[in-house]
């Protein structure tokens, strides 16, 4: 029945343990707001079929913190689904150490279709929270805008498997050098286990600015993780104070980013990720365009002894560097697991150095520094990149990268960053787009 309905006396979750759905009698969430008060508790969702739809959380007074109070206050999604919710103007208080998170998430529960706005975490006493604490399962179609909490928006720990889809993450800024929205969109944490199995398709992480990095945060301190892996995503706009742009992988955190676009980011050191040791950094069919490493790189300094890199079909275009040596991409590593291929590395400003990296190691691409004459496949002649009404760093017609790759085993059935099949007529260009032949004249004469 439509109203605010006060849980602050609350002492516990109330549980739904059947196949039953808690709704808003009239189908609109602003009908219906559930306020904790504070103090109070929210449900718990222990069945497959249970839901909580259509429904305001909010919280009149910042949400306290014990030992028993440090996860979830207002809805744990052990089984079912929560949809169609929204979550605002919550402050999450606690001291550090014992924060809270309004959601929990277990590996087979749902979000889909919430939105998280204005979570802030309360500056005075700053809590190791964040909004939804996610021990696997699925989170889709939700909006993160304004969360501003200690973490991220999103926290994932462990040995669990997470999937995020056609979420996005807007808005999320302090001016903290420690606490409050450290940490991007996402934070990852596997300690000595083997890590979070996380896979994110389809979202926007932008306009985000944080003392770290500027999207999402991954620390391992094993060998044995799992790389995190982005598909079909966006990261515009964002702003990492500390270090990099986008990505950063602490101690041995790892990512790997298909068709993925990171453009005008900017960070302290690195414009997009700031490698880590020993570990592999993997991009394919990517865009990196626009993006500023104040201090290091346009894009990526990745030393020996910070792994190995894989940049293969990809587009390296526009970055910048403001006090740094390398305009582009630099990789020092030697082993065989780096390789840059299929590539164009081009129009990069700040610094001499576009690209960097053994020529034993690059293949079938684009730049400045290619040697003339090699038996690799590299060219250094102008690929003609120009920005269209639909993309940026788009080879125009006539470009020598057209044709001027080589295939893997991957690009048989596989697209380009804008859709398309990745081979035409058995060839693949260089860069992350295939490129469309102007359309030619056909005379039929009788």
């Amino acid at each position: 029945v439509p109203g605010t309905y006060d849980l602050s006396a609350a002492g516990t979750l109330l549980e739904v343990s059947k196949a039953v759905e808690i709704t808003s009698a009239s189908g609109d969430a602003a009908d219906v707001i559930i306020d904790l008060g504070g103090t109070g508790y929210g449900f718990a969702l222990n069945n497959a079929g249970a839901k909580i739809s259509k429904m305001t959380f909010t919280s009149s007074a910042p949400l306290g913190d014990s030992a028993a109070l440090a996860f979830p206050r207002f809805v744990n999604v052990i089984e079912g689904t929560l949809e169609g919710c929204v979550f605002r103007d919550i402050t999450i208080g606690g001291t550090s150490g014992k924060g809270s998170y309004p959601v929990k998430l277990s590996a087979v529960g749902v979000i889909t279709g919430c939105r998280f706005a204005n979570l802030t975490g309360d500056v005075s006493t700053p809590a190791q929270g964040g909004v939804v604490y996610a021990e696997g399962g699925v989170i889709s179609n939700a909006q993160f805008i304004a969360c501003n909490t200690y973490l991220a928006p999103v926290v994932t720990p462990g040995s669990t498997t997470l999937s995020v889809e056609d979420c996005s993450f807007t808005g999320i800024e302090s001016t903290s050098t420690s606490k409050t929205a450290s940490y991007g969109a996402i934070y990852a944490s596997s300690g000595n286990t083997a890590g979070p199995n996380v896979v994110v398709r389809r979202t926007k992480v932008a306009n985000n600015k944080v003392p770290s990095s500027g999207a999402v945060y991954y620390y391992s301190a094993t060998m044995n993780n799992k790389p995190m892996k982005f598909e079909d995503c966006v990261f515009a706009k964002n702003v990492g104070a500390g270090l990099c742009g986008v990505l950063e992988g602490n101690s041995r955190g790892c990512f790997t980013c298909v068709r993925c676009r990171f453009t005008d980011n900017v960070g302290n050191s690195h414009g997009v990720i700031n490698p880590v040791s020993s570990v592999v950094q993997t991009f394919r069919n990517c865009l990196m365009c626009g993006n500023t490493g104040k201090t290091v790189a346009g894009v990526a300094n990745a030393n020996e002894s910070q792994g190995s890199f894989v940049l293969e079909s990809c587009t390296v275009t526009g970055n910048r560097t403001e006090t740094g040596s390398i305009a582009g991409i630099r990789i020092t590593d030697t082993s065989g697991q780096t390789w840059v291929k299929n590539s164009i590395v081009w129009g990069n400003t700040g610094a001499e150095t576009q690209l960097s990296v053994d020529v034993n190691k690059v293949s079938y691409s684009c730049y400045p520094e290619a040697v003339e004459g090699n038996t690799k496949g590299n060219i250094s002649e102008d690929p003609r990149l120009v920005t269209t009404r639909q993309h940026r760093g788009y080879p125009a017609p006539g470009s020598p990268c057209a044709d001027a790759g080589t295939a893997s085993g991957w690009t048989a059935d596989d697209v380009d960053l804008a859709g398309r099949p990745r081979l035409r007529d058995g060839k693949i260009d260089m860069g992350c787009y295939q490129i469309v032949p102007l359309p030619g004249l056909m005379l039929l004469l009788k």
